[in-house]
């Protein structure tokens, strides 16, 4: 069976994806218009969608996404080292001074271009068709148990986050399965193209998200989200508030909270956290490669360190020896 295009089973819609092209855009000299779930349409398509009653504008947009998602009887093609190298075929083969890699971020990605560094993301997202009750939690827990099975044998190298977001997401999941791959190493292609184009004395700079979120244990490497970062606490998204009981009624769901899955421990969040066993990995390869390692780290509205020599076990979050620092908007840079 022939390859499938990575770009057919990593989402397009994406926060990493869309900052992966603005950047490498950005490090050609190329403009960057957005990215979505079709190809780019002309003026004229955009304007007939808009004229068409908001239900069925949902309807076009939840549909489109179940459009551009995987079919289960097709998960074997997905292949994370695949994934990776395609990311990297993204960016210019050239020179570099240094390289990020982790956790997405658009303070980190204007960071990186006004350095004229790439950026090799940590997690990309994988959708998989279904039909489900967005509201239904518990079901898509039993549902994606096989599921995320099936996608993390033959790929070692991740760690699946199953997310169900009824907010943010609530038409999407009705229609798609979230699951966040995580890297726990660089792995061979972004192993190699860093090696290839990071120049002497460069520095590898791990951007490090340390928010993190209530999740169930469901089987090796696979864990399951409730909600993620928004207006709406975790909190409120496990034992309800008034203003989830007010939502729910204008959706016209009779009950007052969602019947969620009662968490197990804590894990970085999982569009934006930070493994730190990638941390570990690229500590070695910058050691191997005598390159310095840096890192910025923050939690979802601050920057608490940035670009300053740090030990690799140390722990994230704890102020560093000297460095620049700023908030999450990239200001004081």
């Amino acid at each position: 069976m022939a390859a499938t295009d990575p770009q057919r089973y990593i989402t397009q819609f994406d926060s990493a994806t869309s900052m992966v092209y603005a950047l490498s855009n950005c490090l050609r000299g190329e403009p960057f218009a957005g990215k979505g779930i079709t190809t780019e349409f002309p003026r004229w398509a955009g304007d007939a969608i808009n004229a068409v009653p908001g239900k069925a504008r949902e309807e076009i947009y939840a549909w489109g996404g179940w459009l551009g998602s995987m079919p289960v009887n097709r998960i074997e093609e997905i292949n994370g080292e695949a994934a990776a190298k395609w990311i990297t075929e993204q960016f210019p083969t050239q020179s570099y001074p240094g390289a990020m890699v982790g956790s997405a971020n658009g303070a980190a990605i204007h960071i990186a271009a006004a350095l004229g560094m790439p950026w090799l993301p940590q997690t990309l997202l994988v959708t998989i068709r279904r039909l489900l009750d967005p509201d239904q939690l518990k079901e898509d827990i039993a549902w994606g148990r096989g599921i995320a099975q099936k996608l993390l044998e033959p790929n070692p190298n991740w760690q699946a986050h199953q997310m169900h977001d009824p907010v943010q997401d609530r038409l999407m999941v009705s229609r798609i399965a979230y699951f966040r791959m995580k890297y726990l190493r660089l792995g061979e292609a972004y192993r190699a193209f860093l090696g290839a184009n990071l120049a002497p004395a460069a520095s590898l700079i791990t951007v490090e998200c340390t928010l993190p979120w209530p999740v169930v244990e469901v089987g090796e490497r696979h864990v399951f989200q409730t909600g993620g970062l928004a207006a709406i606490s975790p909190e409120e998204y496990l034992k309800g508030s008034p203003r989830v009981t007010e939502f729910l009624r204008r959706q016209g769901v009779k009950t007052a909270q969602w019947d969620s899955p009662e968490p197990t421990t804590r894990m970085p969040e999982a569009e934006w956290g930070f493994l730190q066993s990638m941390l570990e990995d690229s500590a070695s390869l910058a050691k191997e490669r005598a390159w310095q390692l840096r890192r910025l780290i923050f939690t979802d509205s601050s920057i608490k360190a940035s670009l300053s020599k740090e030990r690799p076990k140390r722990a994230a979050g704890v102020k560093p020896d000297g460095g620049v620092a700023g908030d999450s908007h990239g200001k004081a840079w």
